[in-house]
């Protein structure tokens, strides 16, 4: 079957957005979309902590600053990175290296965990930080698309349980430097303990200061599988709200087209320890790589650097979860 050459690709991308399957706009508000092409610049060149230009690959709203930051709910884009250089952890928007045909994808490569976490262990991040967003940005979804390289098969065959290596993050009340209460949730791979347990898709959420586990869910017992060396979208919708009105649902689609949900949680996606304070999407990481030193040094030696590709990026105020 002949490649869709880049270009063409995010063209048709970008006119089946403003068709839609049925003919119409989904629900919720476009804010922002790219697909990482033509005049988006990654800055510095080498290891990007920044993003600007226009993606003109797809219609507006296409600017990373016009668009994006300049959003009136939306906050400073930044990737962050853990301690090290670009041999060790890097962000690049790059030529699609999966054969897929994609055009430019942006990468996470992580190769060397070296910030300090508790006592001597070592972590290893990479993620884009949304901050100082408005509290009326209480409603979202953001649709993308990933690609977990095959790397990631390797932890498949680990004795050991994996319970830490986050895709996603979404915070509320943000407690660095002070006393407050906070609420987390975080999507992230797992894994039972034993080789050849497969990986399995892990939602929880945290609240308080002593970031104690408050609710969790996975797929493993629905035996959902994560998709690994192949490209998939995870669509995610928050709604801020207590235990009746909160709800934080995500869905994937295959490679293949088939759609299925992972998650729907209806609960508190804001602090129960502070409900008055409804702060909205305070601080958030729509991408993210992060996970303990062991589970990087594993992954690098055993197989190569753990790397994620992330391409085709929506992002919604409102629900344009539900059709």
């Amino acid at each position: 079957m002949p490649t869709i050459p880049a270009v063409t690709r995010s063209w048709l991308f970008g006119l089946l957005l403003a068709a839609g399957a049925g003919g119409a706009e989904p629900a919720g508000t476009l804010i922002f979309r790219t697909g990482f092409e033509r005049e988006t610049i990654g800055k510095p060149a080498g290891c990007h902590n920044d993003i600007v230009g226009a993606d003109k690959s797809v219609p507006a709203p296409n600017d990373w600053e016009k668009d994006l930051e300049g959003h009136p709910l939306i906050g400073k884009f930044v990737i962050q990175f853990s301690k090290g250089n670009a041999d060790d952890r890097r962000a690049r928007i790059v030529d699609d290296p999966t054969g897929a045909g994609r055009g430019r994808v942006l990468e996470f490569w992580m190769k060397n965990a070296l910030q300090p976490t508790s006592g001597t262990h070592l972590k290893g991040r990479i993620q884009v930080n949304m901050t100082k967003c408005s509290p009326a940005f209480n409603e979202m979804t953001s649709r993308m698309k990933l690609f977990l390289h095959p790397n990631f098969r390797v932890l498949e065959q680990m004795e050991q349980r994996l319970t830490w290596l986050t895709l996603k993050e979404y915070w509320t009340n943000p407690d660095w430097g002070q006393n407050l209460p906070h609420f987390r949730i975080s999507l992230g791979l797992a894994k039972k303990a034993g080789v050849g347990e497969r990986l399995y898709w892990h939602l929880d959420s945290t609240r308080t200061v002593r970031h104690a586990l408050y609710w969790r869910t996975d797929t493993h017992d629905r035996r959902i599988w994560v998709p690994i060396g192949e490209w998939f979208t995870l669509t995610v919708y928050y709604r801020q709200g207590d235990a009746a009105s909160g709800r934080f649902r995500i869905r994937i689609t295959y490679a293949d087209g088939r759609e299925q949900e992972l998650f729907d949680v209806t609960n508190w996606t804001m602090s129960p320890d502070n409900p008055d304070e409804q702060t909205g999407m305070a601080f958030w990481n729509p991408m993210k790589l992060y996970a303990h030193e062991k589970t990087f040094s594993y992954i690098r030696d055993n197989a190569g650097p753990a790397t994620v590709y992330w391409d085709d990026w929506e992002l919604y105020q409102g629900d344009a979860y539900s059709r």
